[in-house]
């Protein structure tokens, strides 16, 4: 991750707060890995070679210096929180099963979303 004005090391970008723009992320991995990004996932394909492209588009425009990227061996767990958003926990594999419990828990510490 690049905070700060790191983030115009991986793409150019104007780092005013107040200069937002939508950002879309194409990230080519090897096979195994998941890429992650801000946004919403709205493609995912493999490639002849194996290698899949994860592409991640903003639904709003955004300031860069707020842009995440990882890439890794993640679980992706949808789900829906109080009220019916979408939710996705982005978990490393070795901690899917001793983390499995979590979500059942976000209303309690968040009870604001929970209409609590």
């Amino acid at each position: 991750m690049a905070t700060g004005y790191g983030g115009k090391m991986i793409f150019p970008a104007d780092h005013h707060p107040s200069r937002r723009a939508p950002i879309t992320f194409r990230v080519p991995t090897p096979a195994g890995l998941t890429a992650i990004a801000d946004g919403r996932l709205v493609d995912r394909s493999t490639r002849p070679d194996g290698r899949v492209r994860w592409t991640y588009g903003s639904e709003q425009p955004g300031a860069a210096q707020l842009a995440q990227l990882a890439i890794g061996r993640f679980q992706l767990i949808d789900s829906k929180g109080p009220g019916g958003p979408p939710l996705r926990d982005v978990v490393p594999d070795a901690l899917v099963a001793p983390t499995s419990g979590t979500a059942t828990w976000r209303p309690s510490i968040w009870p604001d979303c929970a209409g609590g």
